[in-house]
């Protein structure tokens, strides 16, 4: 009885242990030389919510290039590291309204574009991860890899061009001559040619030349280019004072809301491994 309850604990932990776990994956796609697709990065399921996450995606740079990152909409905070290299990012986002609860499935955590560098195949490897649910408790998804194959544009139109080329060939060749009739001579249209009188165009005075060059010269003599910045200064200093002290006050009670807002939902709303720096 004794080693019997010992198997059965033992193969329950087994079926445990065997249940699928959440999985983070990204779509397989392909793409041509210089264009360009955008791929869905997505968590499967999330029995007990879902606060947010850290990832890395990392690519193949001989082959495909990281272009652009949007996020959905409950990724009210978001943040993503490293865009410009092209090859290898980090994304970071926090759900703060909870807006992904319990139980919720098919989650898309970011839509990825990607570029088409050289002909090839690239893998994307999603790793480093940090994600957490809404207790607080770590979320450890499988990271399956996702393959993108970038073509050529031109393989197509060569194979295209042979074929044409090939049909050309067996085409029985024929001498065509292209005979050209000469065109009609109108005695009439001569004529009028020939009493027609040239108009005389007047030189230019020499005065407006003078003027122009002096104006073409000095550029700023017109008052174009100098009372630009000076409208906007008139402007605002033209103001009445109650309008000015207004304005004033807006700024810098606009500058104070937003120091103590993020200073606020630091201390309070995000979760401590944000900050983290790994």
């Amino acid at each position: 009885m004794k080693y019997r309850l010992i198997f059965i604990l033992f193969f329950s932990f087994l079926a445990v242990q065997c249940t699928a776990a959440a999985t983070i994956s990204l779509e397989d796609g392909s793409i041509s030389t210089g264009g360009s697709t955008t791929l869905i990065l997505s968590l499967d399921e999330a029995p007990t919510g879902f606060a947010g996450y850290f990832l890395n995606v990392s690519v193949n740079s001989q082959y495909v290039g990281i272009a652009n990152v949007e996020y959905p909409a409950w990724a009210t905070m978001h943040q993503t590291v490293g865009l410009g290299t092209g090859s290898d990012i980090r994304l970071k986002t926090i759900d703060l309204l909870k807006t992904v609860g319990p139980g919720a499935t098919d989650i898309e955590l970011a839509r990825i574009t990607f570029t088409g560098l050289k002909e090839g195949t690239s893998t994307v490897v999603l790793y480093d991860e940090l994600i957490s649910d809404d207790n607080g408790d770590p979320i450890n998804p499988a990271l399956p890899v996702s393959t993108i194959v970038v073509y050529s544009t031109t393989s197509g139109s060569s194979g295209a061009s042979g074929a044409s080329g090939a049909a050309a060939g067996r085409s029985p060749s024929y001498d065509w001559t292209i005979v050209t009739p000469a065109p009609a001579i109108n005695e009439k249209a001569i004529k009028d040619e020939d009493n027609y009188d040239t108009p005389v165009v007047a030189a230019p005075d020499e005065s407006e030349l003078s003027t122009s060059e002096e104006a073409g010269n000095n550029p700023g003599s017109s008052g174009e280019g100098s009372s630009g910045g000076s409208v906007f200064l008139n402007s605002l200093f033209s103001m009445p004072p109650v309008y000015l002290a207004a304005v004033s006050g807006i700024i810098g009670i606009s500058v104070v809301s937003t120091v103590a807002v993020r200073g606020y939902l630091r201390k309070n709303k995000y979760p401590d491994w944000w900050f983290e720096e790994k």
